[in-house]
């Protein structure tokens, strides 16, 4: 426990699954700006350490109710409630597949796992492709591609395309809310 945080998931031989946060997590003054960072300024009382959180207070969770404990490098959903860790974000998307893909077999062998490994499908554009494409009044004119994908990004064109879109999209919508060189950066 005497090291930076981290996240331990695991199973036992007696089906058991659980997660736990582990390491040393300063506690500040409560509140979700103070986080679990490492770097703040120290100058400001609210932002001083005032200890470690104890170690039986750091997050953990123990045989969810759904069978399922997934962790794709973001912030496990059962943490929600608990000790408040870090303002860092990350897209819930991979977890999103993992989630469905280990649920959609009630059993699953090496293989299967395996596959779960190799899958590159992304989610988000798997859900907002097709309203994307429910907005546009050329939507027949799109690449078949693009048209027709499934969002798995090892068909590459199509994978490009609809990411070239959003970065335009994107650029697009911070070009009418920023000064220009803050839409581009």
């Amino acid at each position: 426990l005497k090291n930076c945080p981290g996240v331990a998931v695991y199973a036992d031989r007696h089906n058991h699954i659980g997660a736990q946060i582990y390491g040393l997590m300063p506690r500040r003054q409560q509140g979700r700006e103070a986080a679990g960072a490492l770097v703040l300024p120290l100058h400001e009382p609210r932002w001083q350490w005032q200890g470690y959180v104890a170690a039986e207070d750091l997050p953990h969770a123990f045989d969810p109710p759904d069978g399922l404990i997934v962790h794709a490098n973001q912030y496990l959903p059962e943490f929600l409630g608990d000790t408040y860790i870090s303002n860092r974000w990350h897209s819930p998307a991979r977890a999103l597949r993992i989630r469905e893909l280990l649920s959609a077999k009630p059993v699953l062998c090496a293989e299967d796992l395996a596959v779960i490994q190799d899958d590159q499908v992304d989610v988000f554009a798997r859900t907002w492709l097709p309203r994307l494409m429910a907005q546009r009044p050329d939507a027949d004119l799109a690449p078949a591609c693009l048209r027709h994908w499934s969002g798995d990004t090892q068909e590459t064109t199509a994978a490009l395309l609809f990411e070239r879109w959003i970065d335009d999209l994107a650029q697009q919508v911070l070009r009418r809310h920023l000064p220009d060189r803050q839409a581009i950066d």
